[in-house]
């Protein structure tokens, strides 16, 4: 009795376009992750007010979704949002709980974008 190609119990070994459609699909399913870490000086903010502040950083889109790592903050002022308000922008809030204006020294933030 002779079987047909394909008929169980034997499975035909699949070819390399199987393969390749197989890692395109997985590659598709698995978001982009892109890291930056740029130097950004955020300006003067006033005492117990909240600022929301822009920079640029090249590489950003509007289809990502970011996660901000700051350095080290001045004790009061703390970073309350995030978001790339348009390409290659980010806009930053933060927030002056203290009765007086904090002016931040530049630093190095790292920045973790997800494209989806």
């Amino acid at each position: 009795m002779e079987r047909a190609i394909g008929d169980p119990p034997f499975n035909d070994p699949p070819d390399a376009q199987s393969w390749q459609k197989f890692f395109s699909k997985i590659v598709l399913s698995v978001p982009k992750t892109s890291t930056y870490s740029p130097s950004l000086n955020p300006s003067s903010v006033a005492a117990n007010t909240k600022a929301r502040q822009t920079f640029t950083v090249t590489g950003l889109t509007v289809n990502d979704i970011i996660n901000v790592n700051p350095p080290a903050l001045t004790v009061g002022l703390d970073l309350m949002g995030a978001r790339v308000s348009a390409a290659n922008t980010i806009e930053l809030v933060f927030w002056n709980s203290t009765g007086g204006a904090i002016d931040e020294a530049a630093g190095t933030y790292l920045i973790t974008a997800t494209r989806k």
